[in-house]
């Protein structure tokens, strides 16, 4: 019985998780063009699917949200949301295409139970479909770009970029 318990708390909770939040944060940054959110550890294979039934909504129940200007999925690409990718996500080709390239992270997942880690950089950029300029910017240019990392802080070695060029000197 705790395993059926876990089994749908952890498929079914996250997913709902990720999608309230997902609507929260657009609603929270179409409201205000300064507002920013970063969602980690929630996948990024949904946002598409979710972002047209966000924009469905946002038209036929458009006095429910009188503050947004904007549809969810202008929110969503505008650059001010940003969340993370897992290695087994054959879709973020798909996502960074139709949602912009500025848009996911990678992100480990260490230490948790179902981490791929430390395969999980070389499982990304192995995904079929992802181009080299959208494998440079999720495994790295995009978390200098979102965090606003300058040169001097950042790793002299990289798991994918190699030996002497970290993701935001590696060669575009």
């Amino acid at each position: 019985m705790l395993f059926h318990f876990f089994f749908h708390l952890w498929c079914c909770g996250w997913c709902y998780g990720c999608f309230y939040i997902g609507a929260r944060c657009c609603f929270c940054c179409g409201r205000y063009a300064s507002c920013f959110c970063y969602c980690r550890w929630c996948w990024c294979g949904w946002l598409p699917f979710w972002a047209q039934r966000l924009d469905e909504h946002f038209e036929k129940l458009r006095p429910q949200w009188p503050d947004c200007q904007r549809k969810p999925s202008e929110v969503i690409r505008s650059g001010q949301i940003a969340l993370t990718c897992e290695p087994e996500e054959e879709i973020l080709p798909y996502v960074l295409d139709t949602m912009g390239q500025h848009l996911v992270m990678y992100a480990s997942d260490y230490a948790h139970w179902d981490s791929e880690c430390p395969e999980s950089v070389r499982m990304v950029a192995g995904l079929p479909g992802l181009r080299e300029e959208q494998k440079r910017r999720v495994l790295g240019q995009n978390a200098i770009e979102w965090f606003g990392l300058r040169p001097e802080e950042l790793p002299e070695r990289s798991v994918y970029f190699g030996e002497a060029a970290a993701a935001g000197t590696a060669a575009r």
